[in-house]
This record gives structure tokens, C-alpha cells and sequence, in this order.
């Protein structure tokens, strides 16, 4: 093995202000000693990277998705008689590492990758598949309370760890739909925003599987043909203009679940057509992470009061909060892809 190796990062050269540019990021080459890490420290050869939407949050001077709000999540599992607290130690590390980014530092990412050199005292060895968030680079050099073995199967492709089977995609997809507030019924009307992202495609199709009439909000043309013609539901396509139209012909009888992971103009648009004993599960609010949360203008629901109307009930969701359901969600998403009854996107 060739221990000097040409290392690339990409770093945060500027934070962003809304959108992210290119601009906002920098490339940084040099060469890295891969055969002598320091003491109790591993080299990790990256093999797949992953990019969530919540990444965005941690580029602001103050990460929406970081310390705290995670730290809360994390300490409830050691009082819930569900969870093993033998996890907390490992995801306490990582609400640590789910905080701001500082100018010049290497920007977030979810990796799996193997170890190719293990300094003194590491509990990893070279050759052990591990996933964490070791950063868009090509080479990580981090300690094990880092990361985590990545389960190997046979038949599971290690990127499917960064999509389907991932903590922030799939899983967080699966609980969401199953678990949150009861998965839908037969023949309700489901209504699922962002659904031709990471977490909404496995949403969409997880809402499907319960005979639900399904529902699914993405922008552009692109998107809606994916979810019509790849998925087989129902589409809105929100940049088309006339949300409120399009959502009064597909769901003439009302709504009555709402994954959403997209907040603003969606959440609104739908609280205004639930019907009685709905039930709205809050992922996230992508249309909120380009800076809005954190300078004070973040899009709110505006007639809230249509849940008190309704009798309806809307809960946010924090997945580390349902560790407990991660094997049953892996088996029945391994199922579901190994016997082809899900489809996914990959970029």
C-alpha cells in the first residue's frame, strides 16, 4: 500500500445566503500519510457519500439540527424501556457532530467506507466496513466514537446504507408513515410533499403498500412523471403554479394523512383540506432550510386552527426517538427492495 495519498476535501469557503452556491464551497487537495494515523485514530477510505437535505441547516452560523434538540432526542433513550442505552454513547457523538460547520472546515456528509489503517489502541481494524459522518472527502481521519460498523449482507449494497437503510432516509421514511401516529387505511387519501426526494420516494411507496390512494407534491415535470409513471400515484406539481387547484381535483373528498417533509406553502394548501380525525406527521420543512431558520423567518402554518376544527391531530418526529423500530424497519425494507416492490432514485 502507497501510504502518501493525494487527499480531497471539499471545505466551506463562505456561508451561505439562502440557496447554496457553488461559490460557498471550496476544493482542497494535499497529501495524507494514510499508514501512520496517532493513537487510537483510524483511516477511512471512502467508498459511497451521502447528501440529506438537513445537511443544509448545519452550513448557518447556528445549526438548526445540531447540539441540543439532538442531545434532548438522544437522552430519551436511555429512559425508554424500548431502546438499549448501549446506543447512546454513539449517537451522542453524533449530535455533537450534527452542529455548525466553521468556515474552512470540511463540509458534512454521511459516508461508508473502509478502514484501510488502524493507529494504537483503536477498537477498529483495517479492512471493517464503517459508516459515519466523516465529510465529502476521499480519506477520513476520525476516532470510533465517530463511526459504526456498517452491517454487511450479501445481498444489501453498501450504498443502500445511505439511502434506503439509512438512520436520516429510509428509516426515518418508514417510521414516519408506520409508526409516528398509525399508518394510513385502506382507501384514505395520503398526501405525501417532497415525495420524489431520498426520504419521500420510500414515504410515497410505503403509503402505497396500505392501499391508501396516495398523493405526491414535487416540483417540475421531471419529478411528477417519476412519481406517475415509476411509482404509480398521484402527483402535484407545485412550480406548475395553482397548488390549490390541482390538490382540489385529486382530493375532491379531502385529507386525511400528510406526510410532510416540505413545511411553508404545502403544509398550508393541505391543513386546509383535511377532513375529521386526520393526522398530519412533520419530517422536516426543506422548503425551509436555506437560511430561514435561523434568522427568524421561518413559514409557519397559518391556519392551524383547522386541526382544532377537525379534531385532527399534527406531531413532529425525531427518529432517534424510535430506535427500537430500526430492525423491523431494515427487515421489511431489505424485503421490499430484494423482492423488487420498491423502487429507488439514485444521483
Amino acid at each position: 500500500m502507497t501510504c502518501n495519498q493525494q487527499r480531497e476535501r471539499w471545505v466551506l469557503n463562505s456561508r451561505p445566503s439562502g440557496a447554496f452556491k457553488v461559490s460557498d464551497a471550496k476544493l482542497i487537495t494535499d497529501v495524507l500519510d494514510i499508514c501512520k494515523p496517532s493513537p487510537g485514530e483510524v483511516v477511512v477510505k471512502m467508498e459511497t457519500l451521502g447528501l440529506d437535505a438537513f445537511l443544509r441547516t448545519m452550513l448557518d452560523a447556528e445549526a438548526f439540527h445540531g447540539g441540543e434538540a439532538l442531545r434532548g432526542a438522544i437522552i430519551a433513550l436511555e429512559t425508554s424501556p424500548r431502546n438499549s442505552n448501549s446506543l447512546t454513547p454513539i449517537f451522542m457523538r453524533l449530535a455533537t457532530l450534527v452542529a455548525a460547520v466553521d468556515i474552512g472546515k470540511t463540509l458534512p456528509a454521511f459516508g461508508i467506507g473502509t478502514i484501510v489503517a488502524s493507529g494504537v489502541n483503536a477498537t477498529f481494524t483495517p479492512g471493517t466496513v464503517v459508516m459515519g459522518m466523516f465529510g465529502a472527502t476521499n480519506y477520513a481521519v476520525v476516532t470510533p466514537g465517530e463511526m459504526g460498523p456498517f452491517p454487511t449482507l450479501p445481498i444489501v449494497p453498501p450504498e443502500l446504507g445511505l439511502g434506503l437503510l439509512s438512520l436520516t432516509t429510509g428509516i426515518t421514511a418508514h417510521v414516519g408513515i408506520y409508526n409516528v401516529l398509525g399508518s394510513p387505511k385502506k382507501d384514505q387519501t395520503v398526501v405525501i410533499s417532497a415525495a420524489a426526494g431520498a426520504v419521500g420516494t420510500v414515504a410515497t411507496q410505503l403509503a402505497k403498500r396500505t392501499g391508501a390512494k396516495v398523493i405526491g407534491v414535487a416540483g417540475g415535470p421531471k419529478k411528477r412523471a417519476f412519481l406517475e409513471d415509476d411509482l404509480g400515484v398521484l402527483a402535484v406539481d407545485y412550480k406548475a403554479g395553482d397548488v390549490k387547484g390541482q390538490l382540489d381535483k385529486l382530493a375532491p373528498d379531502g385529507i386525511d394523512f400528510f406526510f410532510d417533509g416540505a413545511g411553508g406553502d404545502i403544509l398550508d394548501e393541505v391543513l386546509a383540506r383535511i377532513n375529521y380525525n386526520s393526522r398530519i406527521v412533520i419530517c422536516g420543512a426543506a422548503s425551509q432550510y436555506s437560511g430561514n431558520l435561523n434568522v427568524g423567518s421561518v413559514q409557519g402554518p397559518s391556519n392551524y386552527l383547522k386541526l382544532a376544527e377537525k379534531d385532527s391531530t399534527m406531531k413532529g418526529f425525531v427518529v432517534l426517538n424510535y430506535m427500537w423500530r430500526i430492525p423491523f424497519a431494515m427487515i421489511d425494507l431489505i424485503y421490499l427492495w430484494s423482492t423488487s416492490k420498491i423502487a429507488l432514485r439514485e444521483r
